[in-house]
């Protein structure tokens, strides 16, 4: 049998015997003093990692917490960069990157189940019908790890957005920090951000001011169909565990307008049939957006002419 111990463990558990033999014997000399250190050194380490969670969601929580430190501490460097010197920019920039790499690293690791499968080829009354974006849409095993996902894509939105932001103001921390411009950033992020609009079919369905709850449609696998509990989530809280993630795009600094414009329309669409307050249309007064039972049409306004 394979021993799945730490190869730290093994060598607490070898000092702490050493120490065992020794009896009575006093620690005065070096080599006792290395064994003391190094069992205060394992003991120590081993109660810090147990404070790091082993769950995919406890990973992701501790991540998140991470984000909003360096979020928080890039806002201030940016806002008064009189605080801050060179060597602390730097080391902005690295904690970025290590973060970045803690999420892609979760990506990575997470159960295959959990990953989504792209939709087959769709008709032209299937984008309309679920308000596609582009020509896919994304299938999840439930609402949960549809939520889950958009959580870990709004993360790392959030990483490259700041790390754009000070790499904009201080070009020259490209080269002392990270191997990639302000452009890399910007596609990282409309790459995200292109992932969470196509899991809002799977959360939202054909819903919409004229389709009544009962006749509301979920997309799912070919060969499958949602089922009932699943059916019953995705109405009950599809649409509300959208507007977090949709929100930190549709603001993000590094959208394109056509995914703008498209995220105004699905928040739209959630605020209509929930009755919620305000409009982010009025964010766009070039361009005329309709929206109906059946789809959106977003189309530049006429120019007004004066006479």
């Amino acid at each position: 049998m394979v021993d799945q111990r730490r190869p730290s463990d093994t060598h607490l558990l070898g000092a702490l015997q050493l120490i065992s033999l020794r009896g009575k014997k006093n620690f005065s000399n070096k080599a006792s003093q290395r064994i003391l250190a190094g069992v205060h050194s394992e003991i120590v380490g081993k109660a810090l990692r147990r404070q790091h969670p082993n769950s995919a969601m406890g990973l992701l929580n501790y991540l998140a917490e991470r984000v909003a430190n360096v979020q928080a501490t890039v806002r201030e460097f940016l806002d008064r960069p009189s605080l801050f010197d060179d060597a602390q920019a730097n080391t902005l920039m690295v904690s970025l990157l290590e973060i970045d790499r803690g999420l892609m690293d979760w990506e990575f690791a997470i159960p295959d189940a959990w990953r989504p499968e792209q939709a087959g080829e769709l008709s032209k009354a299937n984008r309309t019908a679920f308000h596609t974006y582009g020509m896919t849409m994304d299938i999840y095993k439930s609402v949960w790890i549809a939520n889950i996902y958009n959580c870990f894509r709004t993360l790392r939105i959030l990483l490259q957005v700041l790390a754009h932001d000070i790499i904009r103001s201080y070009p020259w921390v490209i080269a002392t920090a990270l191997p990639c411009g302000p452009l890399a950033y910007s596609c990282i992020a409309q790459r995200l951000i292109d992932e969470v609009c196509a899991s809002v079919p799977f959360l939202m369905g054909n819903r919409g001011p004229l389709v009544h709850p009962a006749n509301v449609l979920f997309p799912a696998a070919e060969g499958s169909v949602p089922s009932m509990a699943d059916r019953h989530t995705a109405l009950q809280v599809g649409a509300w565990l959208l507007l977090a993630p949709l929100n930190t795009c549709f603001t993000c600094d590094l959208v394109d307008m056509r995914q703008k414009i498209w995220i105004a329309s699905q928040i739209e669409r959630i605020t209509s049939f929930h009755n919620l307050p305000g409009s982010y249309y009025s964010c766009f007064p070039n361009w005329q957006i309709n929206l109906d039972g059946t789809g959106i049409s977003v189309v530049a306004a006429k120019a007004s002419t004066g006479v």
